[in-house]
């Protein structure tokens, strides 16, 4: 993987992370909710029990909130720092660096090799 491939495994990641929370909140929200059948001589197989039904009271808010309501930042006053910072030539500066980090290690282990030799 090189380290321009943007779009890898962590996107199908979040893909499931938000599914499975999804699933989760919708499976406690059906637990909670109560169904009336249209018909109370025929009630279907989804609709609630008869003892669920006597012991309801309803309710005038919100049955279930939603979960996660992200806060709005305000907006800030941009830095020096920030209006200098070069985007793209700190990421090529990234990507070389973790070429050369590889390349270093293996010339460092070949001089280590080397010595062992010579000391022999």
């Amino acid at each position: 993987m090189s380290c321009w491939d943007l779009s890898g495994s962590k996107k199908a990641d979040k893909y499931t992370e938000s599914l499975q929370a999804n699933v989760q909140w919708l499976k406690e929200y059906c637990s909670k909710l109560i169904l009336f059948s249209r018909m109370p001589s025929a009630p279907k197989r989804e609709n609630s029990s008869a003892e669920k039904l006597k012991l309801v009271t309803q309710l005038t808010g919100l049955v279930k909130p939603t979960g996660n309501v992200y806060k709005k930042k305000k907006a800030e006053v941009i830095t020096e720092e920030e209006k200098n910072f070069k985007v793209l030539t700190n990421i090529h500066m990234a990507c070389a660096n973790t070429l050369l980090f590889d390349i270093q290690a293996e010339r460092a282990k070949e001089a280590v090799e080397q010595d062992v030799k010579k000391k022999k």
